[in-house]
């Protein structure tokens, strides 16, 4: 799912780096990329705890996390890592996130980088000073590995092995179910069936950690009337992108199937988020439910479930969510009708306490991140302070989100 609950099944800071590019100059710099490795096949492991696949990577000969991300049409390079590797910017260019922020970022080149031994060159990258609370910078601390460099050679993701398998040559096998790649050269795209309805041009982002995001007028498209669904109206403004958060209304409906090829590949008791933006976009939620093939060569989408009939867990929430912000803990994602909403707790309520932790017990941004996965992710109850009131303490339990 697209909103942020930090408490829920699936913690979805993403799509983070679902960005476009705007201008020529980056458009040159992205096609100039090439591999330099020939006739391999490699491994990789990569880092799965927070939901986003973030892997090594060697540039100079030092090793650097990046969060592995199709959604991202060009790669992203902390400031950080810039000025460690002392990277001159060549020029600049527009950038939106995934959240309709759009920022100016500097341009410049990668002359190799080095992924389980597999040389990758003149890869452009936009250059970015991480925003003082960035959830990003706490997972892929160096950067973003986008589609400019990832379109070079064939993938196969195994997310319960947590390993990249990748190679200049075919990596799939007839097990798997293969659909139609588009604008793989961009960003890869495909067809999907929401409730046996297809939804066209769906983008497949590893750089979100949430699951279906649709757009209004998609969900008109498909006939989808929330008053048909169980469904949960949130206020949301927790969901990051590469340059913040932004307020929007979504509206969580819990459909009959999500289905791939056709419906030959069906997914029950799913869910997707009806927001007011456009969307259209599928995260590592739904992907990680089996191995996925990416055939660049071919244009192919490859699944292969990993149980013969793949059903959703109930998901729960505590019916809202929490951020930490230069003023401290707020409410900065709530369900309307759920409980918190029922005891008068508002979108922005400042929160004294959780779980018996305040803001200054955080040093930074990203302790308070690992809080959240490490402590928060796997309790079934919360104890919350308000700032309004001090002197009592509210105790939520996690609940199937359909019943807040």
């Amino acid at each position: 799912m697209r909103i942020l609950k930090l408490f829920a099944i699936s913690f979805c800071f993403m799509a983070i780096g679902s960005c476009s590019f705007f201008g020529s100059s980056i458009s040159r710099m992205i096609n100039n990329s090439d591999i330099i490795s020939k006739n391999f096949k490699a491994e990789e492991e990569f880092n799965f705890d927070k939901k986003l696949i973030v892997i090594k990577v060697l540039l100079k000969g030092k090793e650097y996390e990046f969060i592995f991300d199709t959604g991202a049409s060009i790669s992203i390079l902390s400031q950080d890592a810039a000025n460690a590797l002392n990277i001159k910017e060549e020029g600049a260019s527009y950038i939106n996130d995934s959240q309709g922020n759009r920022q100016k970022l500097g341009l410049a080149n990668l002359d190799t980088v080095n992924i389980a031994g597999v040389l990758f060159k003149d890869i452009a990258v936009s250059i970015i000073d991480w925003p003082e609370y960035s959830a990003v910078e706490c997972l892929g601390r160096d950067g973003l590995i986008g589609n400019n460099l990832i379109r070079h050679c064939n993938w196969i993701i195994d997310y319960e092995n947590k390993k990249l398998i990748f190679s200049d040559g075919h990596l799939g096998d007839d097990d798997f179910l293969n659909v139609p790649m588009k604008y793989g050269k961009s960003r890869p795209r495909l067809d999907i069936q929401i409730n046996e309805k297809t939804l066209s041009n769906v983008l497949l982002d590893l750089g979100s950690g949430g699951g279906l995001d649709i757009g209004l007028a998609q969900a008109k498209s498909l006939d989808i009337d929330s008053r048909n669904y169980p469904k949960v109206y949130t206020l949301d403004g927790s969901s990051q992108g590469l340059f913040g958060s932004k307020v929007d209304s979504v509206v969580t409906v819990k459909i009959d199937s999500l289905g791939f090829g056709n419906g030959k590949y069906l997914l029950y008791n799913s869910s997707l988020d009806i927001e007011s933006e456009k969307g259209g976009k599928i995260g590592n939620q739904i992907l990680k439910r089996g191995l996925l093939h990416l055939d660049y060569e071919n244009n192919i989408i490859g699944f292969k479930p990993y149980e013969s009939i793949t059903r959703f867990k109930d998901e729960r929430s505590f019916s809202f969510s929490p951020s930490l912000g230069k003023n401290g803990l707020y409410i900065s994602s709530i369900n309307l009708k759920g409980k918190a909403d029922q005891l008068g707790l508002e979108y922005g309520d400042k929160i004294k306490s959780l779980n018996g932790k305040q803001a200054q017990d955080f040093p930074d941004y990203c302790s308070y991140i690992e809080f959240i996965f490490s402590d928060i992710r796997y309790s079934d109850s919360l104890i919350v302070v308000m700032d309004q009131k001090p002197e009592e303490s509210l105790i939520f339990h996690k609940k199937s989100l359909w019943e807040n």
